[in-house]
């Protein structure tokens, strides 16, 4: 069985890659990536990372050998669950409406105040005059 190549990580590099590994906003590809790169840090064999990460395991040493595992892969679709945090969307919506109800009320306001009292010739007001006793 075929060892990963070694891969040694700074402390830093570690905790970037298991965020990434646990992330919910991130491409499921980039948390895979992540989750293999952490496994061959730990010095897991090909076979165990790919059993880990379900995944086929091929060894090919050979050009022909890489031919036949190249024509016996199948094209399948895996559909897996993941949760994905939309508090993002929704504060991006909300914060939309805010800006909408917020133009129409200054809209609204201005047709108001501009009709209540700007002088209109077509407007005829009553006019009261003193009553005489």
């Amino acid at each position: 069985m075929r060892v990963a190549r070694p891969v040694t990580l700074n402390p830093e590099q570690r905790r970037d890659l298991e965020q990434h590994s646990r992330a919910r906003s991130l491409s499921a590809r980039w948390v895979e990536r992540a989750r293999i790169v952490l496994r061959a840090a730990d010095g897991l064999q090909d076979q165990q990372i790919a059993e880990a990460t379900d995944a086929q395991y091929f060894l090919a040493t050979s050009d022909a050998d890489l031919k036949k595992v190249y024509e016996n892969l199948t094209t399948e679709l895996v559909l897996r669950s993941q949760k994905t945090e939309v508090t993002a969307l929704f504060t991006l919506v909300a914060a939309m409406f805010s800006v909408v109800a917020s133009g129409l009320s200054y809209f609204i306001n201005e047709t108001i105040a501009r009709a209540r009292y700007s002088p209109n010739t077509s407007r005829i007001t009553p006019q009261i005059s003193p009553s005489v006793a």
